[in-house]
């Protein structure tokens, strides 16, 4: 009775995980990326505590941005205004790309590390 008390309680314990490896998928799982061709490219290097270029311009439309890890630590690119959207680089030299559909105006672009915003990395992206 108790070795398959035992049983359960592990069956139990592994359901648990794979429930919350489910749940803690990467942000992208909740973006749906548009489809079609990208009439720009965005290159953006995040370095520690900075996104160069800062303050990019580009056409209204899809747009595929593209991040480069320049430093040694993780960085997130998000996007003020678009829900689900982020691009994630581990180490020194990674990458991560990623298409957006934007409209005409000024989008704040900010890396979602604790601290790292406050510390100045966040740019605009005007688009015309």
């Amino acid at each position: 009775m108790i070795a398959g008390r035992r049983a359960a309680a592990v069956v139990g314990i592994a359901v648990g995980a794979l429930g919350l490896l489910a749940a803690c998928g990467g942000s992208k799982s909740s973006y749906k990326p548009p489809s079609g061709a990208a009439v720009a490219t965005l290159r953006l290097d995040a370095g520690n505590f900075f996104f160069t270029p800062k303050n990019p311009s580009e056409p209204a439309g899809i747009i595929e941005i593209d991040l480069k890890n320049v430093s040694g630590i993780q960085h997130t690119l998000a996007i003020s205004g678009v829900k689900g959207f982020e691009l994630k680089v581990n180490s020194k030299g990674s990458t991560d790309g990623e298409k957006v559909d934007l409209k005409t105006g000024t989008y704040t672009f900010y890396c979602t590390i604790p601290g790292h915003r406050g510390q100045g990395m966040q740019g605009k992206l005007t688009v015309k």
